[in-house]
Protein backbone atom coordinates (compact mmCIF):
# COMPACT_ATOMS: atom_id res chain seq x y z
CA UNK A 1 0.00 0.00 0.00
CA UNK A 2 1.40 3.43 -0.96
CA UNK A 3 2.07 6.29 1.49
CA UNK A 4 -0.80 8.24 -0.03
CA UNK A 5 -3.21 5.31 0.54
CA UNK A 6 -2.09 4.91 4.18
CA UNK A 7 -2.47 8.63 4.72
CA UNK A 8 -5.95 8.62 3.24
CA UNK A 9 -7.01 5.68 5.46
CA UNK A 10 -5.95 7.37 8.74
CA UNK A 11 -8.80 8.43 11.00
CA UNK A 12 -8.86 12.18 11.57
CA UNK A 13 -9.82 13.96 14.78
CA UNK A 14 -12.84 16.25 14.38
CA UNK A 15 -13.14 19.64 16.20
CA UNK A 16 -15.44 18.09 18.82
CA UNK A 17 -12.74 15.54 19.77
CA UNK A 18 -14.32 12.55 17.99
CA UNK A 19 -12.81 10.60 15.11
CA UNK A 20 -14.30 10.31 11.65
CA UNK A 21 -15.12 6.84 10.33
CA UNK A 22 -12.96 5.03 7.76
CA UNK A 23 -15.48 5.44 4.91
CA UNK A 24 -15.53 9.21 5.32
CA UNK A 25 -11.74 9.25 5.47
CA UNK A 26 -11.53 7.30 2.21
CA UNK A 27 -13.91 9.73 0.48
CA UNK A 28 -11.87 12.70 1.68
CA UNK A 29 -8.70 10.96 0.51
CA UNK A 30 -10.16 10.45 -2.97
CA UNK A 31 -11.14 14.09 -3.21
CA UNK A 32 -7.68 15.20 -2.08
CA UNK A 33 -6.04 12.91 -4.64
CA UNK A 34 -8.24 14.31 -7.42
CA UNK A 35 -7.42 17.85 -6.30
CA UNK A 36 -3.68 17.12 -6.31
CA UNK A 37 -3.85 15.62 -9.81
CA UNK A 38 -5.83 18.60 -11.06
CA UNK A 39 -3.23 20.95 -9.57
CA UNK A 40 -0.44 18.95 -11.23
CA UNK A 41 -2.20 19.25 -14.60
CA UNK A 42 -2.51 23.00 -14.18
CA UNK A 43 1.18 23.35 -13.20
CA UNK A 44 2.25 21.26 -16.20
CA UNK A 45 0.03 23.40 -18.48
CA UNK A 46 1.84 26.50 -17.24
CA UNK A 47 5.19 24.79 -17.91
CA UNK A 48 4.10 23.97 -21.49
CA UNK A 49 3.36 27.66 -22.08
CA UNK A 50 6.87 28.57 -20.90
CA UNK A 51 8.38 25.80 -23.02
CA UNK A 52 6.78 27.23 -26.16
CA UNK A 53 8.86 30.38 -25.72
CA UNK A 54 12.03 28.40 -25.03
CA UNK A 55 11.42 26.05 -27.96
CA UNK A 56 10.79 28.94 -30.34
CA UNK A 57 14.11 30.49 -29.26
CA UNK A 58 16.38 27.45 -28.91
CA UNK A 59 14.61 24.73 -30.92
CA UNK A 60 15.18 22.03 -28.29
CA UNK A 61 12.87 19.13 -29.21
CA UNK A 62 13.77 17.46 -25.91
CA UNK A 63 11.36 19.79 -24.11
CA UNK A 64 8.40 18.34 -25.98
CA UNK A 65 9.61 14.78 -25.34
CA UNK A 66 9.93 15.45 -21.60
CA UNK A 67 6.43 16.89 -21.43
CA UNK A 68 5.05 13.79 -23.17
CA UNK A 69 6.58 11.65 -20.42
CA UNK A 70 5.10 13.92 -17.74
CA UNK A 71 1.57 13.72 -19.12
CA UNK A 72 1.84 9.93 -19.40
CA UNK A 73 2.75 9.72 -15.71
CA UNK A 74 -0.22 11.87 -14.75
CA UNK A 75 -2.59 9.81 -16.88
CA UNK A 76 -1.41 6.63 -15.17
CA UNK A 77 -2.40 8.18 -11.84
CA UNK A 78 -5.90 8.97 -13.16
CA UNK A 79 -6.62 5.25 -13.57
CA UNK A 80 -6.23 4.81 -9.80
CA UNK A 81 -8.83 7.48 -9.00
CA UNK A 82 -12.24 6.07 -8.05
CA UNK A 83 -14.13 9.39 -7.93
CA UNK A 84 -15.45 11.45 -10.84
CA UNK A 85 -12.76 11.49 -13.56
CA UNK A 86 -14.49 13.87 -15.99
CA UNK A 87 -12.65 17.08 -14.89
CA UNK A 88 -9.32 15.24 -14.91
CA UNK A 89 -9.88 13.73 -18.35
CA UNK A 90 -10.93 17.12 -19.74
CA UNK A 91 -7.76 18.70 -18.32
CA UNK A 92 -5.71 15.80 -19.75
CA UNK A 93 -7.17 16.30 -23.24
CA UNK A 94 -6.48 20.05 -23.09
CA UNK A 95 -2.90 19.45 -21.97
CA UNK A 96 -2.34 16.78 -24.66
CA UNK A 97 -3.41 19.30 -27.29
CA UNK A 98 -0.94 21.85 -25.97
CA UNK A 99 1.91 19.31 -25.93
CA UNK A 100 1.11 18.21 -29.50
CA UNK A 101 1.34 21.84 -30.61
CA UNK A 102 4.62 22.11 -28.71
CA UNK A 103 5.96 19.02 -30.51
CA UNK A 104 4.85 20.44 -33.87
CA UNK A 105 6.76 23.64 -33.14
CA UNK A 106 9.80 21.60 -32.13
CA UNK A 107 9.67 19.55 -35.33
CA UNK A 108 9.64 22.75 -37.38
CA UNK A 109 12.75 24.00 -35.57
CA UNK A 110 14.51 20.66 -35.31
CA UNK A 111 18.27 20.91 -34.70
CA UNK A 112 20.45 18.28 -36.32
CA UNK A 113 24.11 18.79 -35.45
CA UNK A 114 25.81 19.15 -32.03
CA UNK A 115 26.01 22.94 -32.11
CA UNK A 116 22.23 23.31 -32.05
CA UNK A 117 22.13 24.70 -35.57
CA UNK A 118 20.48 23.33 -38.65
CA UNK A 119 22.72 21.29 -40.92
CA UNK A 120 24.45 23.61 -43.34
CA UNK A 121 24.10 22.75 -47.01
CA UNK A 122 27.59 24.05 -47.61
CA UNK A 123 29.08 21.76 -44.96
CA UNK A 124 27.26 18.78 -46.43
CA UNK A 125 28.51 19.48 -49.97
CA UNK A 126 32.07 20.04 -48.81
CA UNK A 127 32.01 16.79 -46.81
CA UNK A 128 30.74 14.93 -49.90
CA UNK A 129 33.51 16.46 -52.00
CA UNK A 130 36.09 15.40 -49.43
CA UNK A 131 34.75 11.84 -49.62
CA UNK A 132 34.77 11.65 -53.42
CA UNK A 133 37.93 13.57 -54.33
CA UNK A 134 40.28 11.62 -56.56
CA UNK A 135 43.26 13.78 -55.59
CA UNK A 136 44.36 11.71 -52.59
CA UNK A 137 47.37 13.91 -51.84
CA UNK A 138 45.14 16.90 -51.15
CA UNK A 139 42.89 14.83 -48.91
CA UNK A 140 45.80 13.27 -47.07
CA UNK A 141 47.40 16.70 -46.40
CA UNK A 142 44.15 18.14 -45.13
CA UNK A 143 43.50 15.13 -42.92
CA UNK A 144 47.00 15.33 -41.43
CA UNK A 145 46.37 18.98 -40.53
CA UNK A 146 43.10 18.03 -38.86
CA UNK A 147 44.80 15.27 -36.85
CA UNK A 148 47.49 17.73 -35.69
CA UNK A 149 44.79 20.09 -34.46
CA UNK A 150 43.01 17.32 -32.56
CA UNK A 151 46.29 16.11 -31.03
CA UNK A 152 47.06 19.63 -29.84
CA UNK A 153 43.75 19.83 -28.09
CA UNK A 154 44.20 16.47 -26.43
CA UNK A 155 47.73 17.28 -25.19
CA UNK A 156 46.46 20.39 -23.41
CA UNK A 157 45.22 18.17 -20.59
CA UNK A 158 43.05 15.23 -19.67
CA UNK A 159 40.20 17.51 -18.61
CA UNK A 160 37.15 17.03 -20.88
CA UNK A 161 36.31 19.77 -23.34
CA UNK A 162 34.14 22.56 -22.09
CA UNK A 163 31.27 23.91 -24.14
CA UNK A 164 33.50 26.73 -25.39
CA UNK A 165 36.21 24.30 -26.47
CA UNK A 166 33.65 22.14 -28.28
CA UNK A 167 32.31 25.15 -30.12
CA UNK A 168 35.85 26.17 -31.08
CA UNK A 169 36.60 22.67 -32.37
CA UNK A 170 33.43 22.72 -34.51
CA UNK A 171 34.37 26.06 -35.99
CA UNK A 172 37.81 24.72 -36.90
CA UNK A 173 36.16 21.69 -38.51
CA UNK A 174 34.06 23.99 -40.70
CA UNK A 175 37.16 25.89 -41.72
CA UNK A 176 38.78 22.60 -42.63
CA UNK A 177 35.82 21.66 -44.87
CA UNK A 178 35.82 25.04 -46.59
CA UNK A 179 39.09 24.21 -48.40
CA UNK A 180 37.17 21.64 -50.50
CA UNK A 181 34.83 24.29 -51.89
CA UNK A 182 37.42 25.19 -54.57
CA UNK A 183 36.92 21.87 -56.38
CA UNK A 184 34.17 22.34 -58.97
CA UNK A 185 35.10 19.96 -61.79
CA UNK A 186 32.65 17.05 -62.10
CA UNK A 187 35.33 14.57 -63.19
CA UNK A 188 37.50 15.26 -60.15
CA UNK A 189 35.17 13.24 -57.96
CA UNK A 190 34.83 9.48 -57.61
CA UNK A 191 31.07 9.08 -58.14
CA UNK A 192 31.35 5.30 -58.15
CA UNK A 193 32.62 5.51 -54.58
CA UNK A 194 29.55 7.55 -53.57
CA UNK A 195 27.24 5.13 -55.38
CA UNK A 196 28.83 2.17 -53.60
CA UNK A 197 28.35 3.88 -50.24
CA UNK A 198 24.71 4.57 -51.05
CA UNK A 199 24.17 0.97 -52.16
CA UNK A 200 25.68 -0.41 -48.95
CA UNK A 201 24.11 1.92 -46.39
CA UNK A 202 20.73 2.67 -47.96
CA UNK A 203 17.63 0.50 -48.23
CA UNK A 204 17.52 0.54 -52.00
CA UNK A 205 15.75 -2.28 -53.79
CA UNK A 206 17.86 -4.98 -55.44
CA UNK A 207 18.51 -4.22 -59.10
CA UNK A 208 17.27 -6.49 -61.83
CA UNK A 209 19.58 -5.48 -64.67
CA UNK A 210 19.66 -9.05 -65.95
CA UNK A 211 15.96 -8.78 -66.79
CA UNK A 212 16.11 -5.53 -68.76
CA UNK A 213 16.96 -7.13 -72.13
CA UNK A 214 14.48 -8.51 -74.65
CA UNK A 215 13.30 -12.08 -74.27
CA UNK A 216 14.31 -14.55 -76.96
CA UNK A 217 10.85 -15.81 -77.75
CA UNK A 218 9.43 -16.87 -81.06
CA UNK A 219 7.02 -14.44 -82.62
CA UNK A 220 3.59 -15.94 -82.83
CA UNK A 221 1.77 -15.63 -86.14
CA UNK A 222 -1.27 -13.46 -86.06
CA UNK A 223 -4.56 -15.26 -86.51
CA UNK A 224 -7.04 -13.29 -88.57
CA UNK A 225 -10.51 -14.01 -87.23
CA UNK A 226 -13.38 -14.34 -89.62
CA UNK A 227 -16.01 -11.78 -88.78
CA UNK A 228 -19.51 -13.12 -88.97
CA UNK A 229 -22.29 -10.92 -90.21
CA UNK A 230 -24.90 -10.17 -87.64
CA UNK A 231 -28.31 -11.62 -88.49
CA UNK A 232 -30.43 -8.68 -87.34
CA UNK A 233 -33.46 -9.67 -89.39
CA UNK A 234 -33.49 -13.21 -88.05
CA UNK A 235 -33.29 -12.05 -84.43
CA UNK A 236 -36.03 -9.47 -84.97
CA UNK A 237 -38.34 -12.04 -86.58
CA UNK A 238 -37.67 -14.53 -83.78
CA UNK A 239 -38.45 -11.90 -81.13
CA UNK A 240 -41.64 -10.99 -83.01
CA UNK A 241 -42.72 -14.63 -83.08
CA UNK A 242 -42.12 -15.00 -79.36
CA UNK A 243 -44.14 -11.87 -78.58
CA UNK A 244 -46.95 -13.07 -80.84
CA UNK A 245 -46.97 -16.47 -79.16
CA UNK A 246 -47.11 -14.85 -75.72
CA UNK A 247 -49.94 -12.58 -76.88
CA UNK A 248 -51.86 -15.57 -78.31
CA UNK A 249 -51.47 -17.51 -75.05
CA UNK A 250 -52.74 -14.56 -73.03
CA UNK A 251 -55.68 -14.10 -75.42
CA UNK A 252 -56.62 -17.76 -75.21
CA UNK A 253 -56.51 -17.66 -71.41
CA UNK A 254 -58.73 -14.51 -71.30
CA UNK A 255 -61.23 -16.06 -73.70
CA UNK A 256 -61.33 -19.30 -71.70
CA UNK A 257 -62.02 -17.52 -68.41
CA UNK A 258 -64.67 -15.27 -69.97
CA UNK A 259 -66.56 -18.28 -71.38
CA UNK A 260 -66.25 -20.01 -68.01
CA UNK A 261 -67.87 -17.04 -66.20
CA UNK A 262 -70.73 -17.06 -68.75
CA UNK A 263 -71.30 -20.82 -68.29
CA UNK A 264 -71.36 -20.49 -64.50
CA UNK A 265 -73.98 -17.72 -64.68
CA UNK A 266 -76.12 -19.65 -67.17
CA UNK A 267 -75.88 -22.92 -65.20
CA UNK A 268 -76.67 -21.50 -61.74
CA UNK A 269 -79.10 -18.65 -62.53
CA UNK A 270 -80.35 -19.10 -66.08
CA UNK A 271 -82.09 -15.86 -67.06
CA UNK A 272 -82.58 -14.72 -63.43
CA UNK A 273 -80.82 -11.64 -62.10
CA UNK A 274 -77.97 -11.88 -59.59
CA UNK A 275 -76.15 -9.24 -57.57
CA UNK A 276 -73.03 -8.18 -59.47
CA UNK A 277 -70.84 -8.20 -56.35
CA UNK A 278 -72.11 -11.60 -55.20
CA UNK A 279 -71.20 -12.92 -58.65
CA UNK A 280 -67.68 -11.55 -58.95
CA UNK A 281 -66.40 -11.19 -55.39
CA UNK A 282 -64.28 -13.92 -53.83
CA UNK A 283 -64.45 -13.86 -50.00
CA UNK A 284 -60.78 -14.75 -49.45
CA UNK A 285 -58.97 -13.63 -52.62
CA UNK A 286 -58.83 -10.01 -53.74
CA UNK A 287 -56.98 -10.98 -56.93
CA UNK A 288 -59.67 -13.46 -57.98
CA UNK A 289 -62.32 -10.79 -57.41
CA UNK A 290 -60.52 -8.37 -59.73
CA UNK A 291 -60.15 -11.05 -62.42
CA UNK A 292 -63.87 -11.98 -62.27
CA UNK A 293 -64.82 -8.32 -62.54
CA UNK A 294 -62.57 -8.00 -65.59
CA UNK A 295 -64.12 -10.99 -67.38
CA UNK A 296 -67.64 -9.81 -66.54
CA UNK A 297 -66.84 -6.50 -68.22
CA UNK A 298 -66.06 -8.38 -71.44
CA UNK A 299 -69.43 -10.21 -71.29
CA UNK A 300 -71.28 -6.91 -70.86
CA UNK A 301 -69.35 -5.36 -73.76
CA UNK A 302 -70.12 -8.28 -76.08
CA UNK A 303 -73.83 -8.12 -75.21
CA UNK A 304 -73.95 -11.55 -73.60
CA UNK A 305 -75.30 -10.28 -70.29
CA UNK A 306 -77.24 -7.20 -69.19
CA UNK A 307 -76.25 -4.83 -66.37
CA UNK A 308 -79.25 -3.41 -64.48
CA UNK A 309 -80.08 -1.76 -61.18
CA UNK A 310 -81.74 -4.04 -58.63
CA UNK A 311 -84.57 -3.24 -56.24
CA UNK A 312 -82.07 -2.73 -53.37
CA UNK A 313 -80.02 -0.27 -55.42
CA UNK A 314 -77.12 -2.67 -56.06
CA UNK A 315 -76.15 -3.45 -59.68
CA UNK A 316 -77.39 -6.79 -61.00
CA UNK A 317 -76.57 -8.86 -64.08
CA UNK A 318 -78.57 -11.43 -66.07
CA UNK A 319 -78.36 -13.28 -69.37
CA UNK A 320 -79.83 -11.44 -72.36
CA UNK A 321 -83.10 -13.10 -73.45
CA UNK A 322 -83.36 -15.04 -76.72
CA UNK A 323 -85.17 -13.37 -79.69
CA UNK A 324 -87.75 -14.99 -81.96
CA UNK A 325 -86.52 -16.46 -85.25
CA UNK A 326 -88.15 -13.87 -87.47
CA UNK A 327 -86.69 -10.98 -85.50
CA UNK A 328 -83.31 -12.56 -84.70
CA UNK A 329 -81.59 -11.47 -87.91
CA UNK A 330 -82.96 -7.91 -87.66
CA UNK A 331 -81.86 -7.57 -84.00
CA UNK A 332 -78.44 -9.07 -84.70
CA UNK A 333 -77.88 -6.53 -87.47
CA UNK A 334 -79.02 -3.69 -85.19
CA UNK A 335 -76.70 -4.82 -82.43
CA UNK A 336 -73.78 -5.08 -84.80
CA UNK A 337 -74.36 -1.54 -86.02
CA UNK A 338 -74.77 -0.14 -82.49
CA UNK A 339 -71.82 1.38 -80.66
CA UNK A 340 -70.45 -0.83 -77.87
CA UNK A 341 -68.69 0.45 -74.74
CA UNK A 342 -66.34 -1.57 -72.58
CA UNK A 343 -67.06 -0.99 -68.90
CA UNK A 344 -64.01 -0.69 -66.65
CA UNK A 345 -64.70 -1.34 -62.97
CA UNK A 346 -62.44 -0.03 -60.22
CA UNK A 347 -62.07 -2.04 -57.03
CA UNK A 348 -59.61 -1.38 -54.20
CA UNK A 349 -58.79 -3.67 -51.32
CA UNK A 350 -60.71 -1.69 -48.68
CA UNK A 351 -63.89 -1.61 -50.82
CA UNK A 352 -63.59 -5.34 -51.54
CA UNK A 353 -63.32 -6.18 -47.84
CA UNK A 354 -66.24 -3.92 -46.92
CA UNK A 355 -68.50 -5.39 -49.64
CA UNK A 356 -67.68 -8.96 -48.56
CA UNK A 357 -68.66 -8.13 -44.97
CA UNK A 358 -71.75 -6.11 -45.97
CA UNK A 359 -73.15 -8.81 -48.30
CA UNK A 360 -71.99 -11.65 -46.00
CA UNK A 361 -70.35 -13.58 -48.83
CA UNK A 362 -69.14 -16.91 -47.46
CA UNK A 363 -68.53 -18.89 -50.66
CA UNK A 364 -67.44 -17.65 -54.11
CA UNK A 365 -70.14 -17.71 -56.82
CA UNK A 366 -67.48 -18.68 -59.36
CA UNK A 367 -65.60 -21.57 -57.83
CA UNK A 368 -61.83 -21.86 -58.09
CA UNK A 369 -60.34 -23.87 -60.94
Amino acid sequence: MSDHSRASNKRRRLPDGSFEDSETAREIGKEEMSFELLKSYRDLTAEVVKNRVELARDGDIGLALNRIGDINMLFDKITNVDSNKTPLLAQDARLALGISQLAELGAQKLKIDDSGKSLSVEDFINSAKRYMLRDHDVVATAESQEEDQETGHQESGDVPFSELQKLRAREEGRKYLQQFAQYQNFFQFDWFKMGTLFQVTSKAAVTTDHMLGPFGVEKRPRNVAQRQQRDVVGRASQAKKLSEMASDDQGQSTLHQTVRCFDVLRTRKGFESVNLFEFVLHPTSFGKSVENLFYTGFLIKDGKIVLEEGADGFPTIRLKEMLPRDQMEIERQRRNDAKHNHLIFQLDHATWRKLVQELNIQQPFIADD
